[in-house]
């Protein structure tokens, strides 16, 4: 999607404007479209791998806890 394309909104169950502006950034993000053609149910993938190509944070016996995984 092109910068300064809109998305237009109509879902008249979405009444926020925050809520509209997220939904439109979402809808336009690259990434979010990636995730879902991979098959992952979050973008945040992407992110994570970054930090372990640049840091090696997680080890091969690493054990791994996730905390506070939902928004």
């Amino acid at each position: 999607m092109a910068k300064g394309d809109q998305i237009k909104i109509t879902n008249k169950k979405i009444k926020s404007n925050s809520s509209k502006k997220w939904l439109r950034r979402q809808l336009a993000d690259p990434f979010v479209e990636k995730a879902k053609m991979a098959g992952f149910r979050s973008r945040a993938i992407f992110k994570l791998e970054d930090m372990q190509e640049k840091f090696k944070l997680i080890g091969k016996n690493s054990s791994v806890l996730d905390l506070g995984c939902a928004p």
